[in-house]
């Protein structure tokens, strides 16, 4: 049938289909060419750079944006306590999955060069390791004596393990198997050194 030979109705609901369908393509074509971007974090000062992941607009970007816009801001847990608690609450809901997909990452890496070096090589590093821990953890009680709130301290270390024991579990076998080894090693050398 040809389109002079169509009656009024049909020829309507064929132009206005052809119509949907030329505003979806050009709509996707355009999205496509127009993804959302993340702020640059180092224009922004530190509350605000923490406080964006709990936004809408960080909520509605491409995971891979999310991920660079997470790597550029690096830990603030300082600008992460200004925040209010349901703030907190939203970038926790936020990024929970992505800061972890890009922990193990790192932590693959790590392990995979901690195999791959000599004995001594790892006795350094093992070493370094410990040093960086035990600066956290001289930070850590240092914050603890100036809070002097053990509730808040015994709540956050149960929330902190219970975080731990989920990220270890999304973790393959292998990575975890090497990342226990690790620590363990990393506390013997610990006791050697005391």
């Amino acid at each position: 049938m040809k389109f002079k030979e169509m009656n009024k109705t049909n020829k309507f609901i064929m132009l206005t289909g052809i119509s949907v369908a030329s505003i979806a393509l050009l709509a996707t074509i355009i999205s496509a060419f127009h993804s959302p971007k993340a702020p640059d974090p180092k224009k922004l000062d530190s509350r605000t750079k923490i406080a964006y992941m709990a936004s809408n607009e960080f909520t509605n970007l491409p995971e891979q944006e999310k991920v660079k816009y997470i790597k550029s801001v690096g830990r603030s847990r300082g600008a992460y306590r200004q925040l209010s608690s349901t703030e907190r609450k939203a970038v926790s809901k936020n990024t929970g999955t992505i800061r972890r997909k890009i922990i193990i990452k790192q932590m693959k890496k790590h392990v995979t060069k901690f195999f791959a070096m000599n004995k001594e090589e790892q006795n350094k590093y093992l070493d370094e390791i410990n040093a960086r821990r035990d600066k956290w953890r001289k930070a850590r009680e240092a914050r603890r004596a100036n809070n002097n709130s053990n509730t808040s301290n015994n709540r956050s270390r149960g929330n902190r393990n219970a975080w731990r024991q989920g990220f270890l579990e999304g973790m393959d076998s292998t990575t975890r198997a090497q990342f226990a080894e690790m620590r363990r090693r990393a506390r013997e050398r610990r006791a050697q050194n005391k």
